[in-house]
């Protein structure tokens, strides 16, 4: 179910997001139309996060990025597009949104989406995307495999949670190594871009002519 609220000030966890940058777990967009179906499963598909629309980034006084209130046009149809796309994601993100800010003239909207339980999450159109230092990035296959893990092993600690406790306590173990795993594989998919991809395809060419060579 998708939740919708309004505030006429902001919210003190709204304030602490507009004191810093763009990141990980906080986008910010001048127009709520902005906000599309890759935006939703890139949160949900890493930590979750919170978009921040009728917000621009500028320079602060110690030369660090923060979120200026600009306001935006809110209104039902906006609010329920950006539902729909929530909807449209596969599988579907229970999303909240909620209007602040309403009595000076200025209104924002804050559309908060909760780390994904049955990742990976793409778009109607099969695109997936996860969230990255400010920015969306595509999930290559290494970071994918990653991912799919991982969920795997958190649905079965949590069907299993109720077990002895030295095999929770293994599954834990398990569970955070391969947190630890992702992160990893995240970073370095983030850092190597292409030349992972390339090196990727070079491995497969070399086994496609050593394959020959055997033949």
């Amino acid at each position: 179910m998708t939740h919708s609220n309004e505030f006429e000030g902001i919210t003190e966890s709204t304030g602490r997001l507009l004191e810093g940058q763009e990141g990980r777990n906080v986008d910010f967009k001048l127009d709520p139309r902005a906000i599309d179906a890759e935006d939703i499963v890139a949160f949900a598909n890493a930590g979750g996060g919170t978009i921040l629309a009728g917000v621009s980034e500028i320079s602060g006084g110690s030369g660090l990025q923060r979120g200026r209130i600009e306001g935006c046009e809110v209104n039902d149809g906006i609010r329920q597009a950006v539902m729909g796309r929530a909807s449209s994601c596969r599988p579907s993100v229970d999303i909240s949104i909620q209007v602040e800010n309403t009595t000076a003239g200025r209104p924002i909207l804050r559309v908060d989406i909760p780390e994904g339980r049955t990742k990976p999450y793409c778009t109607a159109s099969g695109t997936y995307k996860i969230r990255s230092e400010g920015r969306n990035v595509a999930i290559d296959p290494p970071l994918m495999k990653a991912i799919i893990l991982k969920s795997e092993v958190d649905e079965f600690v949590e069907r299993f949670k109720h077990a002895g406790k030295e095999l929770l306590a293994e599954l834990k173990r398990v569970e955070t190594d391969l947190a630890s795993q992702l992160e990893t594989v995240q970073r370095a998919a983030e850092a190597a871009g292409e030349s992972a991809r390339r090196a990727e395809k070079a491995a497969h060419e070399a086994m496609t002519a050593a394959e020959d060579l055997m033949a």
